[in-house]
Formats: structure tokens, C-alpha cells, sequence
């Protein structure tokens, strides 16, 4: 009787589980079937799920817009922008976790409050910034908003990794002679790497997603993705196949990316979940 009711109870959950994963995957497939879709299947009422696929779409959006130009764009600052908050936020996540000082959970708290407030309140200051410092439609102008938004999200995610890790292991290279630099680069870093995985999807997949700082800093040379995409619905009404081919095409890198490293995400999500 109780076997029965473990078989009835693990195919309830399975049957939930297969439903939760159907009702994530359907705007995917829903996107990538349009993308393959000619103009009058696109915008056929109910959707038509048997048709003649087609990459109409995909040569429109190659011949007839700059979207290389905006995916490299996206890429250049969402890889730009992980690079610099990890090296930035690692070395502050390790002072947090490693040294007792006065005022150490306050720097922590106040680190973790600039995150609070909502972006669009810091809008209006970094755009005079970025015009008084040349940087609108510029690169480097989104690689540093992105940056300054993402380290304290960096700092209390690598601060509970490094916490994690045994202080021991510092003591004894401290011991042999190692320097601080050196144990953070050569035992931290090492030891902490899912962390960091799991840590730098999440940044990328913010700053490669972000739309709101690049739609107002961005004109054409450092337009993003994004911003191309919402460019698909004019005033003449809305180019279906080349928005979702488009759209195709931005989740295809992040799927990619987090597909090979899923091993390590996974262990940098349960990292230090299970303590013996």
C-alpha cells in the first residue's frame, strides 16, 4: 500500500514537473516557430502549429537591418561588464568575508541598499555624466552603468561562497610565505570558481538583457539587442517574423553558454546548501 502511494505521489510530481517545464518552454517554441514562419502564417488567428518552414525571416533580418552590428554590440559590453564587476566585486567579497572590522556588516548592508533602489532614479544623473563625459552611445558608457549595478550583486553572492571556504587552507599558505594576492588568485579564486560561474551567468544574462539604460543611452552605434528588438514595432504595425527571429537569436548564445557550463552552475547554485 505505501509502495503504491510513493509511485502515485512520484508521478503527481513528475506530471507537474513535465507541466512547470511545458508552460517555461512554450514562449521558446512559440518564438522559434514564428521565426520559421512566412508573414501571413505569422499573423494567422489561432495560431497555425503545422506550416511550411521557411528562413524569410532570418534574410530580412540580416539584409535589411545592422543586427550584427547590435550582437556584437550586446556582447562586447555584457562580456566587458562581467569581467569588470568580478574583478572589482571578488576582491571586496573577500575583505567582507575574511576581515573583522567595525562597521563590517554595515559596509555589507550598505553595499547590498544601493541594490534596493529602482534604476530608473539613477537615470536622469547618469545620463549628465555620460553627456558631460562623452560617453552616450558609447560602449564604455553601458559597460560602466552595468558594472556599478552589478558589483554589490557580486559582493554578497562571493561573499557567502568565500565564507564557505575553510580558513585553514589561508592559514597554512600564509605560513609557507604566500601573500594575500596570492592566496586569493591561487586558493579562493580556484575553490570558489562555481561560484563564480553561477555568479557571471547571472551578470551576464542582466547586462545582456537590459534594456531600459541602452534604449536611453544608445543611439545606433551602441545599440543593443534589446533595443533592435522593440525597433520591430513601428507605426506601420508589428514585423513578427523578424522580431522572432531576433528573438531567436539573442536566447540562442545564453542557452548555448549555459548548457556547457551546466555542471559547474548547478554546483556553484548548491554550493555550501549541505554542511556535514
Amino acid at each position: 500500500m505505501r509502495r503504491r502511494q510513493r509511485r502515485f505521489l512520484q508521478t503527481v510530481q513528475y506530471l507537474l514537473l513535465v507541466l512547470v517545464t511545458a508552460m517555461f518552454l512554450l514562449p521558446i517554441f512559440y518564438v522559434v516557430t514564428s521565426s520559421l514562419k512566412s508573414p501571413l502564417d505569422a499573423l494567422a488567428i489561432p495560431p497555425r502549429w503545422l506550416f511550411k518552414p521557411t528562413t524569410e525571416a532570418y534574410v530580412a533580418l540580416f539584409g535589411k537591418t545592422d543586427f550584427p552590428l547590435y550582437f556584437k554590440n550586446s556582447t562586447i559590453i555584457a562580456t566587458a561588464t562581467v569581467l569588470f564587476s568580478l574583478a572589482a566585486g571578488i576582491p571586496f567579497a573577500y575583505g567582507l568575508a575574511r576581515y573583522r572590522f567595525r562597521g563590517a556588516e554595515g559596509t555589507a548592508f550598505f553595499v547590498l541598499a544601493t541594490r534596493m533602489s529602482p534604476a530608473i532614479a539613477a537615470a536622469i544623473p547618469y545620463f549628465v555624466l555620460a553627456k558631460r563625459l562623452d560617453l552616450l552611445d558609447r560602449h564604455a558608457g553601458l559597460v560602466i552603468m552595468y558594472t556599478a549595478f552589478s558589483i554589490p550583486f557580486v559582493v554578497w553572492m562571493m561573499r557567502a561562497f568565500i565564507s564557505e571556504i575553510p580558513v585553514e587552507l589561508e592559514e597554512a599558505a600564509l605560513v609557507d610565505g604566500s601573500s594575500r594576492w596570492g592566496i586569493l588568485t591561487r586558493i579562493v579564486f580556484p575553490l570558489a570558481a562555481p561560484g563564480v560561474v553561477a555568479t557571471s551567468v547571472f551578470l551576464f544574462v542582466g547586462a545582456w538583457n537590459e534594456f531600459m539604460f541602452a534604449f536611453l543611452f544608445t543611439g545606433r552605434v551602441a545599440k543593443t539587442l534589446p533595443v533592435s528588438i522593440a525597433g520591430f514595432i513601428t507605426s506601420f504595425g508589428v514585423r513578427w517574423g523578424e522580431m522572432s527571429a531576433a528573438g531567436t537569436l539573442m536566447i540562442a548564445p545564453v542557452l548555448i553558454f549555459a548548457i556547457i557550463i551546466r555542471r559547474q552552475l548547478v554546483r556553484g547554485l548548491t554550493f555550501g546548501s549541505v554542511k556535514g
